[in-house]
C-alpha cells in the first residue's frame, strides 16, 4: 500500500489524463497466494479445477435451491469473470491473473519513480500475509482461537 500510495502523490500532477495504478511487474500468482493458503490453512488447487467445482455446484438447481446456493457459495454470482482466467489466449503476457489484460503501465512509470524496479520491490507470500493480518485486525477475516 506504501508503493501504491507514493505512486499516487507522484501522478497527482501529471499533465496525463489517464494512468493506471497497478504493480508494473506482476508475479505468479502462487508465489504470493501459496504463503497466504500456509497461514489460512487452506489447501491450494491449480484454478481449472477450482473453476470446474465452482461451476458444478451451480449446475442442476431450482430456482429455489440456487438462490440458497448463492448465498452459501456468491461466487457463483461472477461465473462468468471466473471463467476468464481458464484461457488468456496465445499471448499470455498481455493478461494478469484470473484472464484480467495487463494494464498499460507505460505513462505512469514515466511519471511515478516510486513504480521503478529499483524502488518497488515485487510481491511477495510476506505481502499476501501481511494483508491477511490486516484483514484479521479489523474483523474482515475472523482471528485464530
Amino acid at each position: 500500500m506504501d508503493g501504491a500510495a507514493k505512486a499516487l502523490v507522484e501522478m497527482r500532477n501529471s499533465d496525463i489524463p489517464n494512468l493506471h495504478l497497478g504493480h508494473p511487474r506482476p508475479v505468479p500468482w502462487l508465489s504470493v497466494m501459496e504463503d497466504a493458503a500456509r497461514m489460512l490453512k487452506i489447501p491450494t488447487v491449480p484454478y481449472d479445477q477450482w473453476f470446474a467445482l465452482l461451476k458444478s455446484s451451480g449446475e442442476g438447481l431450482n430456482a429455489n435451491s440456487e438462490v440458497e446456493m448463492m448465498r452459501q457459495n456468491p461466487a457463483l454470482k461472477i461465473l462468468d469473470f471466473f471463467a476468464g482466467g481458464l484461457e488468456t489466449g496465445e499471448n499470455i503476457a498481455a493478461f494478469e491473473a484470473l484472464g484480467l489484460p495487463a494494464l498499460y503501465m507505460t505513462e505512469a512509470l514515466k511519471v511515478a519513480p516510486s513504480l521503478a524496479a529499483d524502488s518497488l520491490p515485487l510481491l511477495s507470500g510476506e505481502d499476501a500475509c501481511k494483508w491477511i493480518r490486516s484483514w484479521k485486525e479489523v474483523g474482515f477475516l475472523p482471528s485464530e482461537p
